[in-house]
C-alpha cells in the first residue's frame, strides 16, 4: 500500500488496510465514491484496482477551500457549511493530490454536488459494484445517495459509509431496514450488501 501523509479529511491507517483489502478481496469493477478532499481513499482504492489489474473508479467531490478571513468557501456558490462537517483543501490543484499519476488511468474525477452529480454518473456508467459514501454526514445527504445508487447497484454489491456516528445519526441502518438488508459496521465504517433483487414494476 502507498505510504500516505496524514492530512484533514484522510481515512485512519485501519480504514485504509481495510478498504485495500476489501477490494482486493471483492475484485469489484465498478466503484464511486463520494468526498474526495486529498484523496487518501481514492489512492487505495485505485491502487488495490491496479493489484486486481482491472476495475475503475469515478469519485465525486464538492472542494471546499479555507478562505483568508477563517470561513469555509465552497468552489460553488450557494452552499454553506459548518467547520467540522467537512474536509477542506487549499485550492483546487490539492483535490485528490495524493493519487499518483501512475493510478490516475483508472480513474474518472467529478467536481460538483454529489446530489446533483450522482444522478448523472449513474445513468452512463455500467452498474456498481461497490458504492463509498465520504462526502457531507448528514442524515438527508447519506440518504439521498444511497436511494439514487440503490437501484443502479448490482445483486450482491456493497454501500460502504464512513464516519457513521459522527452524526450520531442511523441513516444507513435506516436504509437497510427499508431495503430489507442488513447492516454491520467496523471502525466506523457501515457496510450494506445487497442481496436481494429489486422488484421491476
Amino acid at each position: 500500500m502507498a505510504k500516505q501523509s496524514a492530512t484533514n479529511g484522510s481515512l485512519s491507517k485501519w480504514k485504509l488496510i481495510c478498504l485495500s483489502a476489501f477490494i482486493r478481496l471483492t475484485k469489484p469493477e465498478i466503484i464511486v465514491e463520494t468526498g474526495v478532499a486529498h484523496g487518501s481513499s481514492s489512492a487505495v482504492i485505485l491502487e488495490a484496482l491496479h493489484e486486481n489489474g482491472f476495475g475503475k473508479l469515478y469519485s465525486i467531490d464538492l472542494p471546499i477551500f479555507d478562505s483568508a478571513d477563517g470561513n469555509l468557501k465552497p468552489w460553488l456558490e450557494g452552499y454553506s457549511f459548518r467547520k467540522g462537517d467537512v474536509s477542506t483543501v487549499n485550492d483546487l490543484n490539492q483535490v485528490g493530490w495524493l493519487v499518483p499519476a501512475s493510478l490516475r488511468d483508472r480513474w474518472e474525477l467529478i467536481l460538483g454536488d454529489s446530489l446533483a452529480e450522482l444522478p448523472k454518473l449513474v445513468r452512463r456508467i455500467p452498474q456498481i459494484d461497490i458504492f463509498f459514501h465520504d462526502s457531507l454526514h448528514t442524515y438527508e445527504c447519506m440518504m439521498q445517495e444511497f436511494g439514487v445508487v440503490w437501484p443502479h447497484l448490482k445483486q450482491n454489491a456493497f454501500i460502504l459509509a464512513d464516519d457513521i456516528f459522527i452524526k450520531c445519526h442511523c441513516a444507513i441502518r435506516n436504509f437497510a431496514q427499508q431495503k430489507g438488508e442488513r447492516f454491520t459496521n467496523y471502525l466506523q465504517l457501515g457496510v450494506i450488501r445487497k442481496c436481494k433483487v429489486d422488484n421491476i414494476q
